[in-house]
């Protein structure tokens, strides 16, 4: 058996066989902790549930971290580190199962093993793509830090069809102060949000610039993230010695400092062309500091991977790393690259474990048609009313207040999907696999026509910010009523898992799509990032899809995360009930909205 563990935020477990990645769950879907950055522990568990290791049969745990020290486990364990890394359960998996332990080394780090997800995830969806000869690219990793402070790391790669990959790194950049994620990820709580939950709010806010400041402001900010951007590419770029215990928290707290220095720097600079306090108006804040890091980060990164292109002559693309969840960056450095680009839809640390699976058996990436994890819906889940609690079941129904359905038969499902639609109804579905990472793929999702006042309701019964507007799903076909071919004809895989943004045609009738079209700042252009489904896929979806444009004539619908604010996507059929609760709570007193605009689907089949 081989287990691949991702250690940190979104603490995740993934069952890998025969190279295919088969099962994955991430401890926050079990302990309810949004982010969770404990051991694994029920991950592994639910993992141990459906397939059972013995004693008899070679069994792994490849480990990704981020930790200074690579050799942690042998040690003796850092009292920091004991919430991520538990020795009592890991002793307990080498005595029970004889496990072995394969993690980081000087020459496989948290970063390589980023860039070796990145890999698995291209071969995964470049089948007819790849020529024999191979397929160049430029990779490039950027998160919060890796191993020794690494905050930017670039490879060369050639894919082939029936080889191991070629890999080599070009280089790699070390110091907290240096960090693009960092920045990010402080700029976060600095404006009163929560770190490595809320950054993505970001995207929403910054498209509203031009409420808060005046010309002459905006142009001071875009000055000041020109500053920002030397500061992070001119600086020396060097290996710097750091510690080898757990990670250099002093070195840390200090640029934490540093940065809400600079942030309380650029705010008096701007503040007298402001239309609000941006001291003591939060949202205000928000939307100034989203629109000076989104243009930071977007043109350093342009910058440094222009910077590769032009001195290798590669011109494929591909990225790995926190920061890439930020899918307006992905959009821009899209536009930017002459070939094509793939980001591992897994941008964060959940990836990492499976990459030090591939880095250690790279024969496996020599299979002509290597499928890794070009799915991810690896979640088995109960889905029976068995499993429903009693108290619960009562409200299983099509009267008020509930409307909470169990259907049994995929065709029944489909068809109660599409009739609520037509009536222009909110429709949670719950079935199948559950997602594995951060994104809504449909198995867990809120469905509902693409109209601005649909966001808005489905924000208000989950407590969700309203900045952002909801994601679309389409089938392939529709892409080219949306955007020009230039764009997604550029992207390999990644826009099946909602992790990169297209610019929408102008053309496009705004009023019909308006709850899936987000303003550019300082511009009439608009995006989203999608879910595109094949249309040749017999997915309960891609049916969905596909009625949804003969019976209702549109070609793509919302699909956003099914959970409340702060509370992971739901697990189990009780999770879902319990989410719907809450939901028609809210309902209740919205007295000019009907109450069965909101219902619940769960598949058992």
């Amino acid at each position: 058996m081989d287990l691949a563990i991702s250690l940190g935020h979104n603490a995740s477990a993934a069952l890998i066989e025969k190279g295919i990645v088969s099962l994955a769950y991430e401890e926050e879907r079990f302990s309810k902790i949004k982010s969770d950055s404990h051991w694994p522990t029920n991950a592994i568990a639910e993992i141990f549930k459906h397939k059972q290791p013995t004693r008899t049969e070679k069994n792994t745990l490849y480990i990704s971290h981020w930790y200074d020290d690579f050799n942690f486990y042998k040690r003796g364990i850092h009292e920091r580190i004991q919430k991520h890394f538990v020795p009592k359960e890991v002793s307990a998996l080498l005595n029970e199962y004889a496990f072995k332990i394969v993690t980081l080394n000087e020459n496989l780090t948290h970063h390589d093993a980023h860039a070796w997800s990145v890999l698995a995830f291209l071969k995964s969806n470049m089948k007819e793509d790849i020529p024999r000869i191979g397929y160049e690219t430029l990779i490039f990793v950027a998160d919060g830090f890796g191993n020794r402070g690494e905050v930017v790391s670039i490879y060369r790669a050639n894919v082939y069809k029936s080889c191991k990959p070629e890999f080599q790194k070009i280089n790699s950049v070390h110091g907290y102060n240096l960090s693009l994620g960092l920045m990010y990820q402080y700029a976060t709580s600095f404006t009163g949000m929560k770190e490595n939950e809320d950054e993505y709010k970001f995207l929403g806010y910054e498209s509203h610039i031009e409420t808060i400041l005046s010309e002459e402001g905006i142009r001071i900010l875009g000055s000041e993230a020109s500053e920002l951007r030397h500061q992070l590419i001119i600086s020396p770029w060097m290996k710097q010695d750091l510690n080898t215990g757990f990670i250099d928290l002093d070195s840390l707290n200090l640029v934490k400092e540093m940065w809400y220095k600079k942030f309380d720097e650029i705010l008096a600079k701007v503040s007298p062309y402001a239309e609000k306090d941006l001291k003591n108006d939060k949202e205000a804040m928000r939307i100034v500091i989203g629109y000076l890091i989104q243009l930071t980060i977007e043109v350093t990164m342009e910058q440094i991977i222009a910077k590769y292109e032009e001195e290798t002559g590669i011109k494929n693309i591909c990225v790995a790393g926190g920061i890439f969840y930020n899918v307006k960056l992905n959009n821009s450095i899209m536009r930017a690259t002459q070939g094509k680009f793939c980001v591992v839809p897994l941008a964060g640390d959940q990836a990492g474990g499976i990459g030090v699976y591939y880095a250690n058996n790279p024969e496996v990436l020599a299979d002509e048609f290597f499928q890794g994890f070009e799915n991810l819906c690896l979640g088995k889940r109960d889905l029976s009313p068995e499993t429903l609690k009693d108290e619960y079941k009562v409200n299983v129904q099509t009267t008020p207040p509930f409307y909470f359905h169990i259907i049994d038969k995929k065709i029944q499902f489909i068809r109660k999907i599409v009739d609520e639609l037509k009536k222009d109804t909110l429709v949670n579905v719950v079935h199948s696999q559950m997602e594995f990472g951060p994104r809504a793929l449909c198995n867990t999702s809120t469905l509902a026509l693409p109209t601005k006042e649909n966001v808005e309701l489905i924000n208000t019964l989950n407590k969700r910010n309203t900045v952002m507007p909801m994601a679309p799903v389409m089938l392939r076909s529709h892409l080219d009523f949306f955007f020009e071919d230039e764009q997604y004809n550029k992207v390999i895989g990644s826009d099946k898992f909602m992790i990169i943004t297209y610019d929408y045609r102008t053309s496009l009738l705004y009023d019909k799509y308006s709850g899936v079209m987000h303003k550019y700042p300082l511009k009439e252009v608009y995006s989203d990032l999608w879910k595109v489904v094949e249309d040749d896929s017999m997915s309960i979806i891609a049916e969905v899809l596909r009625k949804a444009w003969l019976e209702l004539g549109y070609a793509c619908l919302i699909n956003t995360s099914y959970n409340v604010h702060g509370v992971p996507i739901v697990r189990s059929i009780n999770d879902a009930y319990e989410s719907y609760e809450f939901q028609q709570n809210i309902l209740k007193d919205l007295k000019d909205v009907r109450q069965d605009k909101n219902i619940l689907l769960v598949g058992n089949f």
